[in-house]
Formats: structure tokens, sequence, C-alpha cells
């Protein structure tokens, strides 16, 4: 069994890049490979300096990028060994995996498109802000269901 999600045709505003623009915080690695070096420059990021400058402190387009998204969330794959070895003892064996959040596909360059302010805040109008939280956990289960 596999389950999907996706979004699409939306934007989502990097809101975390307010926070990271002061004397000892940290920005992503793309500012300074993308960063405006001086006249006759086309790189997308303004000037890096300390502190930081008025164009990367305050929120704009600069910050807006397409959120789309196709999320694989459940893969689940199982064996009922009944049906190979029907002497068994049991009524039922049943063994089974499962993989939650496998991979997202997106171009969004952020931790992952489906974070906003609305799983965390719980309201709706922050849906489309990365506030920075951390994306959802990839957990593995393995298990077996016995029934006598």
């Amino acid at each position: 069994m596999v389950a999907a999600a996706g979004r699409f045709d939306f934007d989502i505003a990097k809101a975390y890049h307010i926070y990271a623009t002061g004397r000892g915080s940290n920005r992503e690695v793309s500012a300074f490979d993308q960063r405006w070096t001086g006249p006759g420059s086309t790189n997308f990021w303004p000037r890096l300096s300390v502190p930081g400058h008025a164009n990367i402190l305050n929120l704009s387009r600069l910050y807006l990028e397409k959120g789309n998204y196709l999320k694989i969330q459940n893969v689940t794959v199982g064996y009922n060994f009944m049906e190979l070895f029907p002497q068994l003892p049991f009524g039922n064996l049943r063994v089974y995996a499962t993989v939650n959040n496998l991979f997202t596909f997106t171009n969004y360059s952020g931790m992952d498109p489906e974070i906003g302010g609305d799983r965390m805040l719980g309201r709706s109008w922050v849906a489309s802000v990365d506030l920075g939280q951390h994306p959802s956990a990839r957990t593995f289960l393995i298990g077996a269901q016995i029934a006598f």
C-alpha cells in the first residue's frame, strides 16, 4: 500500500531569514554562493554585511519560493505466510514493514514545503510561512501479526 499527498501552485515565505541576519547568526550556504559581489554582479542575494543590510532584514519577494510538492507519505509491504505454509500452527501469520515520510519531490530549498505555521500554531493564515521548524521525521516500522 502506498499513500501520497501533494500541493501545487502556492508560494512559501521563508520568514526564518529575518532571524539569521545578526552577528554570529548562520546563513544558508546558498547566500554565499549567490550573493552580490559588486557592480555588474547578477547574483540573487543582496550584499551580505554585519549588521544585516535592510534588503535582507525586511521580508520581501526575495523570500518567496514556489512550494509545489508531492510527498510519498506511507509505504507498507507485507506478506501472509499462511498462504505459503498452511501447515503452520497459527490462524494467521503476517509480517510487514512500513516507512512514513519516505520522500518528497520538490524544488523548494527549505527543509520541508509541507511545514508551515499552520502545523505549529494551528492558524491557517500562516500555513505558507516557513518559520524554520524541523520537517516531519522519517520513521521505519517492522511488525508481525500472529493469531492462534
